[in-house]
């Protein structure tokens, strides 16, 4: 997960339970590390994708992190207006261009290391929000990632092993004609699919597509889900905004949930929330 805190980190939490409570663990990443996305390699190292500020791969801001943070309390103001607490200084914080990069680990509590890798493209690719698909039993990585066409759009790249330094494009840069971010790529034996943040309406905002050979891409005219959350005989909520959504898995490979980012509206405090909703399938 990832929080803004006057600035952005990524945060290790852990749960008994994939339904949570989730209980703040450490600062995986410091800031500036946002849109995170984990997957394990085949060989057992953990694969944090994400966008992050840096320089010639050193992270830009050290500031004045410890321990003692109450991340608890800068989350939950007293007042939906009040400033949140930082737990860097931002004047550490250099400018520069976000980068696509890999932060790599044997172990979930880190070390982490910084893998950066390009794409074999001309396009610049400043918030690229990647996700990686690692297919098993092969050595194929596919990353898919956003870019700025037309406001945004999805793309897919590929390389022989995550730690290569250049990803070569899969078919042409632009998968499908609609305007979107936030990629998840997964792999089934329907083929490959994507869900990804879809830009319309601002309502009906699940974006799928799905292909054969990674190459040729048919995306719904329509959003797979949208703002509004059911909580069953509980009512619904509607949200300003639900984005980077992630699936998640049984072990037989079926989808047990989709899982989203969500924000209420600004009289509601701006308060974000994590959705963990099951899916039904076909």
């Amino acid at each position: 997960t990832w929080m803004h805190v006057e600035g952005a980190v990524i945060v290790h939490a852990t749960a008994k339970t994939i339904e949570g409570p989730y209980t703040f663990h450490d600062v995986a990443l410091p800031q500036q590390s946002i849109n995170p996305h984990i997957v394990r390699a085949n060989d057992g190292t953990w694969l944090l994708a994400h966008c992050r500020k840096q320089v010639q791969g050193i992270p830009q801001c050290t500031g004045n992190y410890s321990d003692s943070f109450d991340f608890a309390a800068a989350s939950k103001p007293a007042h939906p207006r009040a400033p949140r607490q930082r737990p860097f200084d931002p004047s550490n914080c250099g400018k520069s261009d976000s980068m696509f990069t890999i932060a790599y680990s044997k172990d979930l509590n880190g070390p982490w290391q910084f893998h950066d890798a390009s794409v074999n493209t001309t396009a610049a690719l400043p918030n690229p929000n990647p996700t990686l698909l690692i297919m098993p039993n092969a050595t194929d990585v596919f990353l898919g990632f956003s870019y700025p066409y037309d406001n945004e759009r999805i793309s897919i790249a590929t390389a022989p092993s995550w730690d290569s330094n250049v990803y070569t494009l899969v078919g042409e840069m632009l998968l499908f004609n609609q305007q979107g971010e936030d990629p998840f790529l997964w792999h089934s034996q329907r083929g490959f699919h994507i869900v990804f943040h879809r830009f319309d309406d601002g309502v009906n905002v699940g974006g799928y597509a799905v292909s054969l050979d990674a190459k040729t891409w048919l995306a719904t005219p329509h959003g797979v889900y949208n703002t509004t959350v059911s909580w069953g005989d509980r009512g619904s909520t509607q949200f300003m905004r639900r984005e980077r959504p992630e699936m998640l898995f049984n072990p037989d490979g079926s989808i047990f949930a989709l899982l989203t980012g969500c924000e209420l509206y600004e009289q509601d405090g701006h308060s974000s929330l994590s959705i963990l909703a099951p899916v039904r399938q076909p």
